[in-house]
């Protein structure tokens, strides 16, 4: 699923058409193999970069019980999985300073578990999708937002088949369902505020004091702000940023 997530945070980069494909496997005897294609058109209001992907992993998976703990009325011994997933991106830039982009993922996997007695077969056949819709701004050089929905929809079929002692199976759960369906908002601001000279309350010897020029960027999570000397003492010159107590002690 790494490679996945990767090209989840990728967006096209290519005005020629371009990709990539990637197959492996691996000591469980598991088979993985994704490809990608990407391309940025020019139209009327700007680039348009589009992306689009899939992946395919499968394997027969692991024994995660030593055989000793395992009874004789288990025959599924091993942990396997098969997951695939397709995905598209595209992201339209309206001018200069505003984009919009749109994201889809759908995913679907069927997760095998296993219990080290009397287990037959569980399993869980989940489908899932995930959108988001992104658009962000910049009105001038000191404040930019963006606004983001999103989606996401989980949908599991849950079977779990035991073997009984005289040969017969019982089914505790057949398709059982369970899942959730999430929206949310969010928006977010940032702004640069411009440059302000508070004056510093440091003594020196000639009289004068040491002038700071204070700056901070302001988003929905805070951030300190810092201030440095930036000026010099009417006697002796301070270089720009040296705190002000130190340019109290070179008077």
């Amino acid at each position: 699923m790494a490679g996945v997530i990767n090209i989840v945070t990728r967006s096209a980069h290519s005005r020629d058409p371009s990709g990539q494909v990637n197959l492996g496997v691996d000591s469980f005897m598991g088979r993985n193999g994704d490809a990608r294609i990407e391309r940025i058109f020019s139209n009327g209001l700007g680039d348009l970069g589009l992306l689009a992907y899939v992946s395919h992993n499968v394997s027969e998976g692991y024994q995660p019980y030593h055989s000793s703990q395992i009874t004789s009325t288990v025959s599924d011994k091993k942990r396997s999985y098969e997951v695939n997933t397709f995905g598209a991106k595209a992201a339209q830039s309206l001018g200069d300073d505003s984009r919009l982009e749109l994201f889809y993922q759908y995913s679907a996997a069927n997760l095998d578990f296993l219990r080290p007695d009397a287990n037959r077969r569980t399993t869980n056949d989940r489908v899932q999708q995930i959108a988001t819709a992104t658009f962000e701004q910049r009105l001038n050089p000191d404040f930019s937002y963006f606004v983001k929905g999103h989606m996401n929809d989980w949908d599991t079929r849950y079977t779990r088949i035991y073997n009984n002692t005289d040969g017969s199976t019982r089914t505790l759960n057949h398709d059982d369902y369970w899942g959730f369906s999430d929206w949310g908002m969010q928006a977010e601001g940032k702004a640069v505020l411009p440059a302000s000279t508070p004056w510093c309350s440091v003594p020196t010897t000639s009289g004068s004091r040491a002038r700071t020029t204070c700056s901070r960027s302001i988003t929905t999570r805070p951030r300190p702000m810092r201030c440095m000397c930036s000026c010099a003492l009417s006697s002796t010159p301070c270089l720009t940023g040296t705190p002000a107590s130190a340019c109290a002690a070179s008077t």
